[in-house]
């Protein structure tokens, strides 16, 4: 898939337009796109404090949901419940890369360490071969 790259900066803790190359082919941008797009929500799983369900907007247009719920943990107390969710978030996001056969196995942890929340994963190809690592929030 061509499209513009987004790099995730580990030093800046961001994704950004990588300049030096406009166009290729990355899983880094989709990741990014599928990981901090906002999914939406279900009423039961909407936060009291919310009053969007939010969404994707291409959502509309065809029938599959694209994005993460990770939204939904901004304000989430720091219980292993909430790292439970952070994982099935980012897992229920990624699964159309293994479904697509984009990549074999992901694997997905997070933690708290002080007032954030770290989310770590390591992804790999059909060989088991690492091919991109992400340590968000660290």
């Amino acid at each position: 898939m061509k499209d513009l790259i987004f790099k995730y900066d580990q030093e800046q803790k961001c994704f950004d337009i990588d300049l030096d190359i406009k166009v290729g082919e990355s899983l880094e941008t989709t990741i990014g796109m599928l990981l901090f797009s906002d999914a939406r929500c279900e009423d039961y799983e909407l936060p009291k404090t919310e009053n969007s369900k939010r969404g994707f907007w291409a959502d509309s247009l065809d029938k599959q949901s694209t994005g993460s719920k990770l939204w939904l943990l901004s304000r989430a107390n720091k219980t292993a419940k909430t790292l439970n969710d952070a994982k099935t978030f980012c897992e229920q996001a990624l699964e159309p890369l293994i479904k697509e056969g984009l990549i074999k196995n992901l694997e997905i942890d997070a933690r708290f360490e002080k007032n954030a929340m770290l989310i770590k994963i390591i992804i790999q190809n059909d060989q088991g071969n690492e091919i991109l690592f992400f340590n968000f929030g660290d």
